[in-house]
C-alpha cells in the first residue's frame, strides 16, 4: 500500500528532528530542504508551532552552519514567509525574526553580490575565454574584494566573471545591491526593543540586535564602495579612475542616503572602538556629499577628537584626511570652493604629495 503524501512528509520531518537532537545539524538541513522541495516547505498540516518553528530552524541552520550557495537567499525567503504565517502564541519570537531577516540580506548583498547563489545566467562579451560567450552557467558566489562572480560552467569548471559578463550591467547591479541593502536597513529601523511582548525581557539585548543588523547594513554598504571603486559591472572598454569610480558612487543618492541613515540610527554606538574614528568619518563624507557641509564637518571634528592614539597603525594617515576635510569644508562653508566636486591638495616641503578626492576619496600618491 503507498503512504499518503503527508505521511512520507513526516517521515523526513521526523529525519531532520532526529538530526537536530543528536547534534548532527547536516542531516537536518538536509531532510529541512527537502520538505522544501517536495512538500512547499510545510512541515506540519496541523501544528502551526511546530510549522513555523521548523522553518525558521531551518532558516538559522542555512545560515549559520552550512552556507552553500544559494543558502542565503532561501534563509530569507523562509524567513519572509514565517512572519506572514506566525501563530499568536509565536508573534513573541517576530523582534527575533526581523532581526535575522536583515542580517541575512545584508549577508546576502556582500557575499551574493546583485544576484542569488544559485540563479543561472548566460555567459558573454569574454575575449580571453570566447569559446564561453553564449553558453549558461550558474552563479556560485560572490567575491567582493574581486568584484567577480564565481561562474560555474559546464560540469566542473568554475570561472571569475564581471557583472557585465553575465548580463548585468553597472546600473543593474547597484539597482539590486542596494535594494537588498536598503530593506535590511529598513528593517533594522523598524525594530523596536522597548515594545512590549518581546519574547525577552531584556531590552539591552535586543537593542544590541538591532544594533548588530544595522552595523552589518553598513559593512555590505561599504563593501559596495570598495567593489564599485574597482568597476564591477562595467564594460571593459570604460575607462576611469579609481578615484573618478569613488565620487560616482558617492555622488548616488541611493548610496549617500543609506549611508546617513544607518550612521544616524547607530550613531556609533554599535562600532568597535577601533572602527568608531572611521565610521564617525564615512559618516561626515556621506553628509559632505550630500551637501549638507556644515554637518558633515561637525563629524569629521568629532572623529578628530575621538582619535586618541595617534601612534596606531594608519593613525596619522587617518588624521591628516580628517584636517584635510576639514579644511576643505571650511573652504566650502565661506565659498572659496564650490559645495559639491571639489578637490584638495595637502602639500610637503616638495610640494603637493597628493591630491585627494574630496571627502575620502583616493588619493593619488
Amino acid at each position: 500500500m503507498v503512504k499518503p503524501r503527508s505521511s512520507l512528509r513526516d517521515l523526513v520531518v521526523e529525519r531532520m528532528i532526529d538530526g537536530l537532537q543528536t547534534n548532527n545539524m547536516m542531516k537536518a538541513v538536509a531532510a529541512g530542504i527537502e520538505v522544501v522541495e517536495h512538500y512547499d516547505g510545510c512541515f506540519s498540516d496541523d501544528n502551526a508551532e511546530k510549522n513555523v518553528g521548523l522553518r525558521l530552524t531551518l532558516a538559522n541552520l542555512l545560515v549559520s552552519v552550512r552556507r552553500a550557495p544559494g543558502d542565503l537567499a532561501l534563509s530569507a525567503r523562509l524567513n519572509r514567509k514565517s512572519l506572514t504565517m506566525l501563530p499568536p502564541s509565536m508573534d513573541n519570537q517576530r523582534f527575533r525574526i526581523n532581526s535575522d531577516l536583515s542580517a541575512t540580506l545584508s549577508s546576502l548583498a556582500q557575499e551574493g553580490g546583485a544576484l542569488e547563489p544559485g540563479a543561472e545566467v548566460t555567459v558573454s562579451g569574454l575575449k580571453a575565454r570566447p569559446e564561453l560567450n553564449g553558453g549558461t552557467g550558474t552563479i556560485v558566489v560572490w567575491y567582493p574584494d574581486r568584484g567577480r562572480y564565481a561562474v560555474k560552467v559546464g560540469d566542473a569548471e568554475e570561472v571569475a566573471l564581471k557583472p557585465i559578463n553575465v548580463g548585468q550591467t553597472a546600473e543593474m547591479f547597484d539597482e539590486a545591491y542596494l535594494a537588498r541593502v536598503r530593506e535590511a536597513t529598513d528593517i533594522a529601523k523598524a525594530l523596536d526593543p522597548d515594545a512590549g511582548g518581546q519574547e525577552e525581557t531584556y531590552p539591552n539585548e535586543l537593542r544590541e540586535l538591532k544594533c548588530e543588523a544595522l552595523e552589518k547594513a553598513y559593512t555590505a554598504l561599504d563593501a559596495f564602495t570598495r567593489v564599485r571603486t574597482h568597476g564591477a559591472g562595467d564594460d571593459v572598454s570604460v575607462k576611469a579612475t579609481s578615484a573618478e569610480r569613488y565620487v560616482k558612487v558617492h555622488d548616488d543618492e541611493r548610496f549617500s542616503g543609506l549611508k546617513i541613515e544607518i550612521c544616524e540610527a547607530l550613531d556609533g554606538a554599535a562600532f568597535k572602538p577601533a572602527e568608531q574614528v572611521q565610521a564617525r568619518y564615512n559618516w561626515g563624507a556621506a553628509l559632505c556629499r550630500a551637501g549638507r557641509i556644515e554637518e558633515g564637518k561637525e563629524r569629521y571634528e568629532q572623529a578628530l577628537e575621538m582619535l586618541t592614539n595617534p601612534g596606531a597603525s594608519g593613525a596619522e594617515r587617518l588624521r591628516k584626511d580628517i584636517s584635510g576635510s576639514i579644511l576643505l569644508c571650511d573652504r566650502q562653508i565661506s565659498g572659496e570652493q564650490p559645495r559639491t566636486g571639489a578637490f584638495i591638495e595637502l602639500a610637503t616641503g616638495d610640494g603637493p604629495r597628493y591630491a585627494r578626492v574630496v571627502n575620502g576619496g583616493e588619493r593619488k600618491e
